[in-house]
């Protein structure tokens, strides 16, 4: 229990200072709103409801910086 309230707290400082995830050489992450799809769906009250991310780009890739920014909450929908 100790070792996990540590490392609870050791994220909880990464996550509220102003640290940047380093996303390697490609520079681009997969969405994890949409898990990579582009699309988000949704339990309808008759069946799915496909709708298309709002964060991501068309293949379902942030770029690092949108990444960092989606982590701190200050990301904006593209639409």
């Amino acid at each position: 229990m100790k070792v996990k309230k540590e490392e609870r707290a050791e994220a909880q400082e990464i996550l509220a200072s102003n640290y940047d995830i380093d996303c390697g050489p490609s520079g681009k992450v997969v969405c994890p709103v949409c898990s990579g799809t582009g699309v988000i769906i949704e339990r309808g009250p008759f069946d799915r409801i496909y709708k298309t991310c709002h964060y991501s780009d068309k293949h379902g890739y942030l770029t690092c910086d949108e990444y960092n920014q989606l982590l701190k909450g200050t990301l904006k929908p593209k639409f």
